[in-house]
């Protein structure tokens, strides 16, 4: 059953989703992302594999990782009501989303002006971004959605659930 923390989690992350896929589809709408032409052009023939073992599997393993604090959220059946400590995680939520719409803001101005083609922007919420890679700032709400999750509480809701499971039925 899903609690009201569960719906929570899932709204801060699809708002979280939705601004990511808006930034990337701004920035690379209608024109292929340079890192993966330059990553292309440098691997030749071998850049079928090398892209799949170092872009989309390795993606995938951190993306399993990330998503974890997010599991243990969402099938959590305690507490029953929202929290203080949801409040809380809400309003750092907000402050680690505020930071990742201007930084995406000012790294698109940055990149609109003609003069700062090949620079990096150093200035500002998004700083030092080697290559226009996506800043470190777009872990803060994931961190934050960590905080939401209890670990502790899960693990013995799963082993009851697993004692429940190999107890036999009484008849």
């Amino acid at each position: 059953m899903l609690t009201p923390r569960s719906w929570l989690v899932a709204v801060l992350i699809t708002l979280w989703g939705a601004r990511l896929s808006s930034h990337i589809f701004r920035r690379n709408h209608g024109k292929e992302d340079p890192r993966y032409r330059a990553m292309r052009a440098s691997h030749g023939r071998a850049f079928w594999w090398r892209s799949l073992c170092t872009v989309f599997w390795l993606q995938g393993a951190i993306l399993w990782f990330v998503a974890l604090p997010l599991l243990v959220a969402v099938r959590a059946s305690s507490p029953a009501a929202l929290t203080a400590v949801d409040g809380l995680g809400v309003l750092l939520f907000a402050v680690g989303f505020g930071f990742e719409v201007v930084g995406d803001y000012q790294l698109e101005r940055f990149r609109g002006e003609p003069s700062n083609r090949g620079k990096v922007l150093d200035r500002g919420l998004v700083t030092g971004q080697a290559g226009g890679d996506e800043a470190p700032h777009d872990f803060v709400p994931w961190a934050n959605i960590a905080y939401l999750s209890d670990g502790s509480k899960l693990a013995k809701e799963m082993a009851a659930d697993r004692a429940a499971a190999s107890t036999p039925p009484k008849v």
